[in-house]
């Protein structure tokens, strides 16, 4: 059996690593949250010969609650790094295939892994999902920002786990939304008009990172690059709005 590795998005790195001292939010939290999460696929190809493609991306602690004697945590990341409909394409590999396992592992800045079974997985909206499991320690969560109150120039920040790095923080503006910039028309499949085009610098294995306003709160996360002559962008789904 060989095993494999495919990046969550297919970018060049940029240089992205900067001093905490550099970025205006307090990172410490932000560190503890965020995950690195590896999907792994198990495939049978037509000889019946198995391989496991990996597929990494990154994510966040959106809450941890009491449950028995540890707790329930809940990580967001991307759907396309974690839903096999999604991660197998990134592989790259070619039929025919039968996919006969997926499962997860995430993890933590500390060093902790947990491997999550294909059950874990839940799809939200959009290129959103969760992955939930029990720990015995508690992991803290991000809180909440209100993405509606994100205007064009307003700063941003993410921490991400690019392929082959870990837990890189970096800041970038919010310039605008993809309608509003004009590209409706031209947007690949499942995109949405409403999602945002900003200077974060972001790289393979990025996707599903936690996207924070200038006091720490989560306003959407990483999906994706749009390259444009003369320069590049990345690709942000913005938050849920809770009523």
């Amino acid at each position: 059996m060989s095993t494999r590795r495919a990046a969550g998005l297919v970018l060049v790195l940029p240089l992205l690593l900067l001093a905490r001292a550099v970025l205006a939010i307090q990172l410490e939290p932000v560190l503890d949250s965020v995950v690195r999460v590896s999907t792994h696929l198990t495939v049978r190809d037509s000889e019946n010969n198995e391989s496991i493609y990996v597929v990494q991306g990154s994510g966040w602690t959106s809450a941890c609650k009491p449950e028995g004697e540890g707790y329930r945590v809940e990580v967001r990341t991307a759907a396309h790094v974690v839903d096999p409909a999604h991660t197998v394409e990134l592989t790259g590999m070619e039929e025919p295939w039968t996919l006969v396992g997926v499962s997860y592992e995430l993890e933590y800045g500390d060093g902790s892994r947990y491997r999550l079974p294909a059950q874990a997985y839940r799809r939200g909206s959009d290129d959103s999902a969760v992955l939930q499991f029990r720990s015995r320690v508690r992991r803290p969560g991000l809180p909440a920002g209100d993405p509606r109150k994100i205007r064009p120039g307003d700063r941003l920040y993410t921490v991400a786990c690019p392929e082959g790095l870990r837990f890189l923080a970096c800041d970038g503006l919010f310039s605008n939304t993809l309608g509003q910039a004009g590209l409706g028309p031209s947007l690949p499949p499942g995109w949405r008009e409403s999602w945002w085009l900003s200077t974060l610098p972001v790289a393979p294995g990025s996707s599903g990172a936690p996207v924070l306003d200038e006091n720490g709160q989560v306003v959407g996360q990483v999906v994706g690059r749009l390259e444009w002559p003369g320069g590049s962008f990345s690709i942000l789904q913005p938050g849920e709005v809770k009523p």
